[in-house]
Order: C-alpha cells, then structure tokens, then sequence
C-alpha cells in the first residue's frame, strides 16, 4: 500500500491577525480528495513564518505530497495526480481532458481574485485597491461556472459527477462567500448551491464537520458598499457589464 505525506502551509497559524481563516485556498483540494477516497495520509502543517525550517529548495512550490519516497510540489499538479489514482478525473480522457481545461481557468481566475481575499481573509498585507478587480472578474467569468453546471446536467461540473474539480471550485466559491456573501447570494446562488452539494457528500461533510477550527462554515466577513455600489446590488442602477446569465441565475 503507497504511503502519502502531505505537506503544507497552516492558514490558521500563519499570521497575527488570521483567527478562523481556516483551510480556503488551493492546498486544500488534496485533502478533500484523499478523504473523499478514504485512503490515510499523514500530514504536516508549517506555519508559512518559519517554513524556512523545511527544505527551502521546495518554499515556492508548496504544499508537498511524498508518495512512497517519491516528490511532487504544486497543488494543481498533486491534484490531478491523486484524481486520476483515485477515479476522480473523469470518466474517460476527454472529459478528463476537459476537467483539466476548465481547471486551468479556474487557477488563472482565482490567482487575480486572491488579489483581493486573501488580505481580507488575513493572509496577506491589505489591498483594497483591488476591490474592482475582484467584483469585476466575478461579474465577468462567474457565469461560465454556471454554464458548466447548466451543461451538464449532474449538479457538479462534470457530466458524469463529481469530480476533483468540484473540490477546489466549492472550496473558494466558500471563500468568497466568506469575503462577499451578499454578493454571492443576490447573484450567484447557483454557486453557492454547488457548493453546498459538494460539502453535503458524506466523506466531505465527515471531514469538514470534525475540523471546526480549520473550516468555519458560517464565518463571514461584512461587504462594504460605498453608495452607489449599493444602488447597483439593490437593483436601482443595472450594471450593463454583467453578463445576461448573471441575472437569470
């Protein structure tokens, strides 16, 4: 039997000022893999202000997953990895193909978003000066998300059902509740529902509900409007930018 060690950050752990950010950003899909699995791993939390005491050769390409002696870095790529030891990558190569595509573009998109989230969520010095962009790329590539699920006809992304992706897209589409849950439910509950769905799995629902530290489900951080933002969420101005989809979501 393959013995797993996964190595990772500690968001809790990993600032002064980050109580209850919990476990929302790409090193967490692994976990939701493995447990969705059921296979055992052993892991190890490194508190990012002194993860210099761990091989530094590794420090820009964590988490880490030690398989048997064997090392592969990048969440994304340890991602795919177990998905496909584990039938979570489709059901054939095309649609795993297509997992892999749609996951790209989830990578790039959240990679700007986290521009601003991860300051409010206390993992990185503040930005506010980001906010637009934040609001505006969600406005923007949210309803693909929603086209993805419309398309496929199974409530997760993938046609056959649930796949490794739907782990990391539940996870941070939580995580913006947690930074936009006004937002999320006035125009994207179709996202919020998908992840519900995906956090309702009973290996999911086991693994989450026994760390309440590391994922606080109810925990939001209040949205702040200046005025004429809220006219627009009240339905008083309409944003032409935002996509016909967005609004019959």
């Amino acid at each position: 039997m393959v013995h797993y060690k996964y190595i990772s950050y500690d968001q809790i752990k990993c600032s002064d000022d980050s109580k209850g950010v919990g476990g929302w950003w790409f090193a967490e899909a692994p976990r939701y893999i493995f447990h969705y699995a059921n296979v055992p791993y052993d892991e190890i939390l490194i508190n990012l202000k002194n993860f210099t005491v761990y091989d530094s050769a590794w420090s820009h390409e964590f988490p880490i997953l030690i398989s048997d002696g064997q090392v592969l870095t990048n969440s994304m790529k340890i991602s795919r990895h177990l998905a496909k030891q584990f039938g979570l990558n489709g059901k054939d190569d095309w649609e795993a193909a297509e997992i892999n595509q749609f996951a790209e573009f989830h990578r790039d998109l959240f990679t700007i978003l986290g521009t601003y989230m991860l300051p409010k969520i206390g993992l990185s010095q503040e930005a506010d000066s980001f906010k637009s962009v934040f609001y505006e790329n969600m406005d923007k590539y949210f309803p693909t998300y929603i086209k993805k699920l419309e398309e496929s006809e199974s409530g997760f992304l993938s046609k056959s059902g649930v796949s490794w992706i739907d782990f990391m897209v539940a996870n941070h589409m939580w995580a913006v509740r947690k930074v936009a849950s006004e937002t999320m439910k006035k125009k994207y509950p179709t996202l919020l529902s998908h992840a519900e769905r995906v956090f309702a799995l009973p290996e999911i629902k086991d693994f989450v509900d026994k760390d309440k530290k590391r994922y606080n489900m109810n925990e939001v951080i209040p949205e702040v409007f200046d005025l004429q933002e809220k006219r627009e969420m009240n339905g008083s101005v309409v944003d032409n930018k935002v996509p016909e989809i967005v609004l019959a979501a």
